[in-house]
């Protein structure tokens, strides 16, 4: 990766203005984004787009649920949610009034890999929703009043979104069989056991050490020039100290080289499943934290196309159009990320059909496509909607701005984020074929079944598994 360019405000912003000090030609509606960095760390990526009056403060902190340490898991997204429990001078609730009355739109998510908060709103107000950001950052209360209702809010969070729905319980637990060391296969909720001892000790020590503007990329979008929202930036959150944040080693998950399996029965589930985890490189990490081939992760991305992004996947009209074995069909791969992440295959099985049956039948075309590998019209049409949905992509301020943001929290730069799109022009099918045969073999993956049939139904008449209660740590 470049190496961030690093300035004086008033230097870069100059470089910017040309002798008219019209930063942005009026032909020009959406520009190349902008990144420097302020002084006391904080990362800033503006990215100009005219074409609607409104402008879009995302707030990246690296600290996610792959930062908390054993028996903290959850903490994370337990301060997001105190995050709106008001500062000195802004009481809780009154961020919100103040985004509503302004008209815009507002909200935060916590993941594996960071906590994010941002706001939407009309550019004139852009301002006054960066002077409540920036209070945030260094002025939150974390009393025991506060702290202590709002556990309770997030216990129950986890009951109504995890506990109470079997097939997000079984997600969680595939997971932690598929990361049995890397901390991606702890919940980002956290278990139950460690809500339940958040104190609000644990919530200061969260925030004292990883809200700093040194942990944080801040990205401003939308109906600004690079100078005005460089200028803003360090008007609001320049004169904040940085912070000497600790941040513990994050495990990797060792090299392994068999196929990992878990069955769940539950009668309660809605329906069967079947879920294939297989270990892929990312953009920043590779396999057991090894180098990362690039243009691997660029056809990895376009296989996933291939397998199962719309009803024209190929895993879709096997099991659904063809085979007529399922329900639905889906797959997920996510490259940018901070660690090693998994390419996942989630096949619904229909009523009368067993999960036994459709992992037959995945197996099956597993090896053939390991075996022969992807036409080329195939894999063209697959570049084209990739291609196509980047440029959607961009189209919309929110989505523009959100995948900067967490391109430049986990180690790229404004100027490298289109970089891999070089690789889509020079695949070749045996590009395609070889990273299918590298990191798409069963000894490669961990399979999930969940039964929801009960025992006397099952075509094994094996007794249900009650599910284990949770601990931290996993299963």
């Amino acid at each position: 990766m470049k190496k961030l360019f690093v300035c004086a405000l008033l230097s870069l912003a100059a470089a910017y203005v040309p002798a008219n000090s019209k930063a942005i030609p009026d032909a020009v509606m959406i520009g190349e984004a902008v990144q420097t960095q302020l002084n006391n760390g904080l990362k800033v990526v503006v990215i100009p787009d005219h074409r609607s009056p409104v402008a879009v403060q995302m707030l990246w902190y690296k600290a996610g649920g792959m930062d908390e340490p054993k028996g903290k898991t959850g903490i994370a997204h337990m301060l997001e949610h105190m995050m709106f429990r008001g500062t000195k001078d802004v009481p809780a609730g009154v961020f919100s009034e103040e985004i509503a009355k302004l008209g815009g739109q507002h909200n935060a998510f916590t993941n594996s890999n960071a906590t994010i908060y941002f706001q939407k709103v009309a550019r004139q107000h852009l301002p006054k929703v960066m002077e409540l950001e920036a209070d945030r950052m260094v002025n939150l209360v974390l009393s025991d009043a506060l702290f202590m209702p709002e556990r309770d809010v997030v216990r129950e969070e986890r009951h109504l979104r995890t506990d109470n729905r079997p097939d997000r319980l079984f997600a969680e637990q595939l997971e932690r069989r598929h990361y049995t060391v890397a901390p991606y296969g702890q919940p980002v909720l956290g278990w139950l056991p460690d809500i339940n001892a958040y104190t609000p000790q644990d919530g200061r020590d969260w925030y004292n050490n990883y809200y700093a503007p040194n942990n944080a990329v801040l990205v401003l979008a939308g109906d600004i020039s690079p100078q005005d929202g460089l200028a803003l930036a360090n008007k609001y959150y320049g004169n904040i100290k940085p912070k000497a944040v600790l941040r513990p080693p994050i495990p990797v998950e060792p090299m392994r080289y068999d196929a990992r399996r878990m069955t769940t029965h539950n009668p309660e589930a809605a329906a069967a499943l079947l879920v294939r985890h297989y270990r892929t490189p990312g953009r920043f990490e590779g396999i057991a934290g090894g180098e990362v081939n690039q243009k691997d992760v660029t056809a990895l991305m376009v296989l996933g196309r291939i397998l199962a992004h719309d009803a024209t996947g190929l895993l879709h009209q096997l099991f659904v159009v063809d085979k007529k074995l399922s329900d639905g069909v889906s797959l997920g791969y996510d490259p940018v990320v901070r660690a090693e992440p998994s390419m996942a295959i989630a096949i619904t099985p229909k009523p009368d059909v067993s999960v036994e049956a459709i992992e037959k039948t995945l197996d099956a075309f597993m090896g053939q496509l390991l075996t022969n590998g992807v036409d080329n019209l195939t894999m063209q049409r697959a570049i084209k909607r990739l291609k196509f949905d980047y440029v959607m992509l961009k189209d919309d301020v929110y989505l523009h701005a959100y995948h900067m943001g967490r391109w430049v929290l986990y180690g790229g730069t404004a100027t490298t984020l289109e970089a891999w799109q070089k690789d889509l022009d020079i695949l070749t099918v045996d590009d395609i074929l070889r990273v299918a045969r590298t990191y798409l073999r069963l000894e490669n993956s961990t399979t999930g079944l969940l039964i929801n049939k009960k025992a006397t139904d099952s075509p094994q008449g094996s007794p249900p598994q009650q599910p284990k209660k949770q601990r931290e740590g996993g299963l």
